[in-house]
């Protein structure tokens, strides 16, 4: 029965990140806004940039700010400069308006 839900599972997660854009490269650049960034929208958020060039008009992806675990990916990518795979929405832009950064919807170490 786990397998079964297991398998379940992952076929839906493959699946939402099926209409993604992907772009892999390495991390170049990391910003996080604090807590105290004039845009209540923006506080928390981290905005990623990678060495290629994104798709979809994306110049960056975000981050939400409570998504730890794929801050942690970032976060270990950029230290030690491993390559990363981004999958991104591009319909899907910063809760601020800026539509040059957009959703991060997986992130994969490569």
């Amino acid at each position: 029965m786990k397998i079964g839900i297991t398998t379940v599972l992952c076929g839906l997660l493959l699946a939402s990140a099926a209409g993604a854009t992907e772009t892999s490269g390495t991390i170049t650049r990391t910003r996080t806004y604090s807590d105290n960034h004039p845009y209540p929208t923006a506080q928390g958020v981290t905005i990623v940039r990678l060495s290629q060039a994104l798709q979809g008009g994306c110049s960056w992806v975000y981050i939400p700010a409570g998504d730890k675990a794929s801050l942690a990916v970032v976060l270990a990518a950029k230290a030690t400069q491993a390559p990363a795979t981004i999958w991104y929405e591009p319909t899907v832009t910063s809760p601020w308006g800026d539509v040059t950064i957009c959703a991060v919807t997986t992130i994969e170490l490569t």
